[in-house]
């Protein structure tokens, strides 16, 4: 029950990170819509919850909570990097939570230690998980990264958007 509670709590956590990276140009801009009725993120849950089934058929359930704890110290790591980069190139900036440097830095180094053990463990499986994990880099160049795409790609973006915002009943966030 703990696994299921943990699963799902991730599911909504990390949706809010497409919402959040689509609504300043990081993601494809459908992630950064939400359900005009219930103000959630469905694109961006439905587009993690199709990576937990793909996780979860891949192996079994212990498998995709490896994955998941894989893909949660990747991110973690992620954030704290960025964290303490901010720190020191922003010196200045107004922050609403401060701690003291070295907390940053002993999570970073403990989530480091974590994930280089995992690997060094099974690195079959994590291979899978990374594989898994970057799979979506084709993803992020198609829908940002890549600036001049033909009309014909771009109309079908389009379609498929207008046509995911009536089905969904999504909407922009303003």
């Amino acid at each position: 029950m703990t696994s299921i509670g943990a699963l799902n709590a991730s599911i909504m956590g990390h949706s809010r990170l497409l919402f959040a990276g689509a609504r300043v140009g990081h993601m494809p801009l459908i992630m950064g819509m939400i359900h005009t009725k219930y103000l959630t993120p469905w694109p961006a849950i439905f587009t993690l919850l199709a990576w937990g089934l793909a996780m979860l058929y891949t192996g079994g359930v212990t498998d995709m909570m490896e994955f998941i704890s894989l893909f949660s110290t990747i991110m973690g790591v992620a954030v704290v990097i960025a964290l303490l980069c901010l720190r020191w190139k922003k010196t200045n900036d107004h922050r609403p939570y401060r701690t003291m440097t070295f907390v940053p830095v002993i999570q970073l180094v403990v989530n480091v230690a974590i994930l280089v053990l995992a690997i060094y463990q099974k690195p079959h499986r994590m291979g899978i998980g990374l594989a898994i994990l970057f799979s979506g880099i084709p993803v992020y160049w198609l829908g940002v990264l890549w600036e001049k795409k033909p009309a014909s790609f771009v109309e079908l973006v389009e379609y498929l958007t207008v046509l995911s915002q009536k089905l969904l009943g999504i909407g922009k966030t303003s």
